[in-house]
């Protein structure tokens, strides 16, 4: 065998054993499809002022266990409960101090062992409890002012995004309350960050506590038993700090350019995130992004992976809740008219990656000037019996690492 020859076999070689291993991490890639199977409050229906599932201010949503939305909308200070297909179904709950009433709502809650609603009212300093039809049960006064998500970890204990105290530097984040006792039980993750309370979020799952602290870029993790730290992974998103600017005299407003929000799907974990740019100056009052770009990742094992098919609309996104397979978002307060599309995600996974195969075609037009054509065409179809074979030893090693397993 000629050395030429010798060379191009030993070079095919090592690719296959450098390269199958690599695509073999590529082959295992799933994906999620995400399409809309409902919309409320769409532009069909927006002339009519008095259909009861016109929103005038979209705040806070969650879903029973029957797949049941609730919707709590600001402006008209109730709850707007819809199917899982997006048939209104009845309006519970008005403005006011007495039993059925809440006044300046900011979130809702589903405890769905009980199907109650639990709502936080009073600009932070209480939560109400209703069944699903707006009967009163509960009132619940908080030991501190509660500003942002909340939701629950059993019956009577529930998980909550704490800010600062008046006078505060430091302080806990996470906090856990128990109704029964009316007091705060545990509380963890410390920071000095007391700006990002409204839109942060977690999820719990096995026991861990996820979230994304504030407007940084990254997912914590926390023990919900222990309240330490578990890990922390970094979404591959370049972090922009937030801005402090000025508005007329007096009026100082936070510029927010991206923020992270995990959600689970079945037992898989996704982050939401948001990003969006602002003028120079503020124009207004309301001070409206010039755009919002949305990002949707789901975590495999110890990194975030894109997922490129979450689809585009012509509204700022917030989102909202997700329940089994679905997924509930809203457009903004920046949003002359307020809606709602549920999403249904459907797993189309494994995937595999295009680019090793693609560089294996360029491998077809090098020749290499030591190489002889006979060797380079030894070369080629060598390549070529990789491409045919590969699946088949990619399925050999599948089984032999499960069987070592």
């Amino acid at each position: 065998m000629k050395a030429e020859t010798k060379f191009a076999l030993a070079a095919a070689l090592i690719l296959v054993f450098i390269i199958t291993p690599i695509w073999s991490k590529f082959d295992d890639i799933k994906r999620t499809r995400f399409s809309v199977i409902s919309s409320i409050g769409i532009e069909a229906t927006k002339e009519d002022k008095e259909k009861p599932y016109q929103f005038s201010s979209i705040l806070s949503a969650d879903c029973d266990l029957e797949g049941n939305l609730y919707v709590l909308d600001y402006k008209d200070v109730c709850i707007k409960i819809f199917n899982k297909t997006g048939k209104f179904l009845r309006k519970i709950l008005g403005p006011g101090q007495g039993p059925d009433e809440i006044l300046k709502p900011y979130q809702l809650k589903i405890q769905k062992a009980r199907k109650h609603v639990f709502v936080l009212h009073q600009n932070g300093f209480q939560i109400k409890e209703f069944d699903d039809f707006g009967r009163f049960i509960r009132s619940y006064p908080l030991p501190e002012q509660m500003f942002g998500y909340f939701d629950f970890i059993d019956e009577n204990r529930l998980l909550f995004v704490a800010g600062a105290k008046y006078g505060e530097k430091d302080h806990n984040n996470i906090k856990i309350f128990n109704l029964n006792t009316q007091k705060i039980e545990k509380e963890f993750a410390p920071t000095t960050r007391d700006d990002f309370c409204s839109f942060q979020r977690f999820v719990v799952k096995e026991d861990i506590v996820w979230t994304c602290p504030g407007d940084l870029m990254d997912l914590e993790a926390y023990n919900i038993k222990t309240g330490g730290k578990v890990k922390t992974i970094s979404l591959p998103e370049k972090y922009v700090p937030f801005r402090i600017v000025k508005w007329g005299q007096n009026i100082q407003k936070i510029r927010v350019s991206n923020y992270g929000q995990p959600f689970l799907i079945g037992q898989d974990l996704f982050v939401f995130v948001t990003r969006q740019h602002f003028a120079k100056e503020p124009p207004d009052m309301l001070d409206r992004p010039l755009d919002r770009a949305i990002k949707v990742y789901r975590l495999d094992g110890e990194r975030l992976v894109e997922e490129p098919n979450f689809p585009a609309f012509e509204f700022y996104v917030d989102f909202l809740a997700s329940w089994k397979n679905n997924i509930v978002i809203s457009s903004s307060t920046y949003d002359t008219y307020p809606q709602i599309k549920i999403l249904e995600t459907l797993s189309i996974g494994p995937e595999k990656s295009p680019l090793p195969l693609a560089s294996f075609r360029h491998l077809k037009l090098l020749k290499c000037p030591q190489i002889s054509n006979s060797s380079h065409s030894f070369f080629t179809r060598s390549m070529s019996f990789w491409k045919r074979s590969s699946p088949r030893m990619l399925a050999r090693n599948g089984s032999s690492s499960e069987k070592r397993g």
